[in-house]
């Protein structure tokens, strides 16, 4: 016959039981909100798209394949070359998405020449932000972001490659919440395919992680 512990020992292993077991996978929080912000300058046509990257990383084979499913599903044909629009887009991650002080972002693009051939486009990116103010263009108030942890961000435009007019722009930021951004932007980048030719002024969104 087994000899009987004392209930006070084993009312106190049953809570080491339990303190020792893993916490369930509900408590790990999956889903989180993410910050839409969108700007049409004119109508954008359905037209074939290239796909065109400023991130310099060695994912970015891995990104243009992300943007290029988002975008297929979409119901978007996506080309090599021969393209009527330009869909390009900038990964960044690691720092927090906002921080007081920190410059921010101004696009600026041109040509070397008067033909106006895609190869002789130039870029200039100057970054933009406030932590006082969601849009520059609409001066709408946001929630100081002093706190905000690491997270990642994805800005993207698509650009007429007849006359390199800028037709629409977006961007999406979310708290990765530790993920890799390559593993957020599986998530974000349909967020911005659906919002092309819209304008959006910080929409939260819900974005859902495995």
């Amino acid at each position: 016959m087994m000899p009987t512990l004392p209930r006070r020992l084993l009312l106190a292993a049953s809570v080491l039981l339990a303190a020792a077991a893993p916490l369930p996978a509900a408590a790990i929080e999956q889903t989180v909100d993410a910050e839409l912000n969108a700007q049409s300058y004119a109508a954008v046509p359905r037209a074939p798209v290239e796909v065109r990257l400023y991130t310099r990383t060695g994912e970015v084979e891995d990104l243009r394949a992300r943007a290029t499913r988002a975008l297929e599903a979409a119901g978007w044909r996506v080309v090599e070359t021969g393209g009527t629009l330009a869909f390009s887009l900038e990964l960044a991650g690691d720092d927090p998405i906002v921080q007081r002080g920190e410059p921010g972002v101004l696009a600026v693009e041109g040509f070397r020449g008067s033909s106006g051939a895609s190869t002789d486009r130039l870029y200039a990116r100057l970054k933009l932000y406030s932590t006082t103010e969601s849009s520059v263009l609409t001066g709408q108030q946001a929630p100081d972001r002093r706190d905000a942890g690491g997270g990642t961000r994805i800005q993207a435009d698509v650009t007429s490659l007849t006359d390199g007019r800028r037709l629409w722009q977006g961007w999406v930021m979310v708290d990765a919440a530790g993920r890799a951004p390559e593993v957020a932007a599986e998530k974000l980048l349909p967020l911005l395919v659906e919002s092309i030719g819209d304008t959006v002024r910080g929409e939260s969104r819900k974005v859902e992680f495995e």
